[in-house]
């Protein structure tokens, strides 16, 4: 038995229905081919397994003349060599498109069974194939167990040769990684030397730059010395100008504390004008709500007021309908009793009743005649107190309304006096500021001058001493030029005078310090005054 064709496999998703009505979804594999016993007799044969379990293997196969047979009885339009393709397009379907087509195998009993290809329309399933399975027999199951068996036996020496391999690849790495770590303790070594190298450089650098320092720090020294000087006879001017501007200053102080009681007296009556119209206002308002009571009880009265003419117009109403019945009834009547004169002989007596009750109705009409009356005067006397007291509510409301102009424009001036005293408390509380400002650069400026003052009686009393001692080495220079004294004499005279002179110095640089801090200091408060 020879193949004339490749296997042809697919693996997808099948519904499985078994015997006992259970559904499931499983993965199978399909395999069809083409065999050849002889030239004249060709089959097709279909294999159905799960990988999975090994029991479930289903196979058939078909001659030409079985296929036949399927053709007539499914109408297919399929011949026998070009039925594999399109069964596995069918396959290929179900399993890309799996919502529309769909394959099912249902067992019938424990040989057979039927997959089942079908597509899902909207209006119905329309089925392409249905083909009959039976189940394998032991020695094509062996022969399926055998052929997976060498396919896994080839997966296993695969993924040997793989391992293989990877260990060769591994011990590569590995010397490399020693290589690479070879290489990287060299690297450190060559760092440390560089390092080395770079730190005695820098030691060089520093020993440069410290002696050019020390070149500098003396040429400054030089300069400062120059500078001390200057900064003494800059002190002197400096103090002279103090001096002055503390006179400024002092009259300054004694103008601002003038403007401060006049700024105080001035807050004083602001207030007592406040005080003034904060109960103007509190009057007004207590007015102004009795106002409005007053308004809201007029109103009151006034609705009761329309109310009952409102009841008196009604009843009129009323009244005028009753006369006009009467009238009508009286017309009536008066119609009857022309008739009844016609025919007075026969109705004498009936003219007299008439008579009685026509008095009667006179008597009802008159009097109903003269309520009417007297309720059109009631009428008249209510419009006119209605028309009093409209006017009188107009005349309260016009007159609550200027009150109420009046009151908001008092709020008005109030709130204007309001902002004024808030406008004056913010000056007054800017010239509190300044004058404290004033006043503590003014105590900062006479410590300045007690502190210079000092520092000119030390000054003064450090020229008197160096005048003194001047005057001191000037005689000893003198007796030592005399002719008697030997030059033995002289030299601890010499070593005095080099020490008075180093104290003097001495001295004299510490008071220039002091002095040139003190007049840095002043430049810079006399700066910050300038500024505010």
């Amino acid at each position: 038995m020879a193949n004339l064709s490749s296997d042809n496999t697919q693996t997808l998703l099948v519904k499985v229905t078994f015997l006992n009505g259970e559904h499931t979804k499983l993965t199978v594999t399909i395999t069809t081919c083409y065999e050849t016993k002889n030239v004249a007799n060709k089959i097709f044969r279909l294999k159905l397994f799960d990988e999975n379990d090994p029991f479930l293997f289903y196979e058939c196969c078909w001659d030409e003349d079985s296929f036949l047979t399927l053709k007539h009885q499914q109408n297919l339009l399929v011949d026998f060599p070009g039925f594999a393709s399109k069964f596995h397009e069918l396959l290929s379907n179900c399993r890309e498109d799996k919502e529309r087509f769909q394959a099912t195998l249902s067992m019938k009993d424990k040989e057979w069974a039927t997959l089942i290809i079908e597509e899902n329309t909207r209006f119905r399933t329309l089925t392409y194939l249905s083909v009959d399975l039976k189940i394998a027999t032991q020695e094509t199951i062996q022969n399926h167990f055998k052929l997976s068996l060498s396919r896994l036996y080839r997966i296993i020496e695969n993924m040997q040769s793989q391992v293989a391999n990877l260990e060769t690849q591994l011990g590569q790495e590995k010397s490399k990684n020693e290589q690479l770590s070879i290489q990287l303790r060299q690297v450190e070594s060559d760092n440390e030397r560089q390092r080395e190298e770079w730190k005695r450089e820098k030691e060089q650098q520093l020993s440069q730059l410290r002696e050019e320092k020390e070149a500098e720090k003396e040429k400054f020294l030089k300069e400062l010395q120059v500078q001390k000087n200057k900064d003494i006879q800059l002190y002197e001017e400096e103090t002279l100008v103090w001096k002055q501007k503390a006179e400024q200053w002092n009259t300054q102080v004694t103008q601002l504390r003038d403007l401060l009681e006049q700024t105080q007296k001035d807050l004083k009556e602001v207030r007592s004008k406040r005080d003034e119209l904060e109960l103007e206002y509190n009057q007004l308002t207590v007015e102004m709500k009795a106002i409005k009571q007053e308004k809201e009880h007029y109103l009151a009265e006034l609705e009761q007021k329309n109310s009952h003419l409102e009841e008196l117009e009604r009843r009129n109403r009323e009244l005028s309908h009753q006369i006009e019945e009467w009238q009508t009834q009286s017309e009536f009547h008066s119609r009857e009793w022309e008739k009844e004169k016609e025919e007075k002989e026969n109705l004498k007596t009936q003219l007299e009743n008439y008579r009685t009750s026509r008095s009667r109705l006179e008597e009802k009409l008159k009097h109903s005649i003269a309520e009417i009356n007297k309720g059109n005067e009631i009428i008249e006397k209510l419009q006119e107190e209605l028309k009093n007291t409209r006017q009188k509510a107009k005349m309260k409301t016009t007159i609550a309304n200027q009150q109420e102009q009046l009151l908001q424009e008092k709020q008005r001036k109030i709130e204007q006096l309001m902002q004024d005293i808030q406008v004056l408390n913010q000056k007054l509380s800017n010239k509190e500021r300044e004058l404290e400002h004033l006043s503590q650069s003014l105590r900062d400026s006479q410590a300045k001058l007690e502190e210079n003052q000092k520092v000119l009686e030390s000054n003064q009393q450090l020229i008197n001493w160096l005048n003194k001692e001047l005057n001191e080495m000037q005689l000893t220079s003198h007796i030592i030029s005399k002719p008697w004294k030997s030059s033995f004499a002289t030299q601890p005279l010499g070593a005095a005078a080099d020490k008075k002179d180093n104290s003097i110095s001495s001295a004299l640089e510490k008071n220039l310090w002091d002095s040139n801090a003190s007049s840095a200091a002043r430049t810079n408060r006399r700066e910050t005054l300038v500024d505010k």
